[in-house]
């Protein structure tokens, strides 16, 4: 099932239960898995509305804050997952790049560490990587995509050209580009160029989202997709949410 397909199911359930908690959450997933944050936003305030007690919402909601570029309001939302029950697996991959965002690259890679062990490791690595490279650890963030250049995945061919214009190869970078996306190198230049002379957040904003705070200047190489906020909560020993009113079944794998 696609995510738009995902999210027009859930949202005819919810058009007849409007208070149908799973309904709820997976039309708060398929919305971010499609890019659309702010509906995901309201889909898991929602959830958070009819299920209080549940950790669950609060980090769909901190995802896509995150997704919106607001690491700020992001952080008290998994501050809020936590104190509902949620363990540092369940929060650390987008808390990660929440860090990242404001500039503590140190945070986020501890949290990156941990999403290692979790139930999107590939991603972990490739976030890992970037916020290495902005810390200007070059050689560790290329040695952590290693095991996915070998397997020729495309996201780290794309976090590979990144790493080394964030550390100041723009040459390396360019010739990366042509690689993952014969023809792009070109329309990349600039882009490219600037990275590694912006400052730690700016820099975690333009490789994972393709914009260049303050100047709208964008990149058709961005690495991050949203990745389905519930498919990572196996990290949590139950791996469900608390039951609500409406009952709640497995969120995790």
């Amino acid at each position: 099932e696609t995510p738009s397909a995902a999210l027009a199911r859930n949202v005819r359930i919810l058009g007849s239960e409007p208070r149908n908690y799973q309904a709820l959450l997976g039309a708060g997933q398929a919305a971010l898995a499609t890019g659309d944050a702010e509906a995901a936003i309201g889909f898991y305030g929602s959830a958070g509305e009819v299920n209080p007690a549940s950790w669950v919402p609060k980090i769909g909601q901190g995802a896509a804050l995150v997704q919106l570029m607001d690491p700020g309001a992001a952080m008290q939302a998994f501050a809020a997952a936590q104190r509902l029950g949620a363990s540092q697996g369940a929060v650390a991959l987008d808390r990660g790049l929440a860090y990242d965002l404001l500039g503590d690259q140190a945070r986020a890679q501890s949290d990156y560490r941990v999403a290692l062990t979790g139930t999107d490791p590939n991603e972990a690595r490739r976030r890992m990587a970037l916020s290495l490279a902005v810390s200007g650890r070059r050689a560790e963030a290329l040695a952590a995509l290693d095991p996915l250049l070998s397997r020729r995945d495309p996201a780290a061919l794309r976090a590979r050209a990144f790493v080394l214009a964030l550390t100041g190869d723009t040459a390396g970078a360019l010739s990366a580009v042509n690689a993952a996306l014969p023809g792009l190198a070109g329309s990349m230049d600039p882009f490219l160029r600037r990275l590694s002379s912006l400052r730690p957040g700016d820099k975690i904003a333009a490789v994972h989202f393709g914009v260049i705070p303050g100047t709208g200047a964008g990149s058709t190489l961005a690495v991050a997709a949203p990745t389905p906020v519930e498919d990572r909560l196996g990290d949590d020993p139950a791996g469900r949410a608390v039951p609500g009113p409406t009952g709640s079944g497995a969120v995790g794998p």
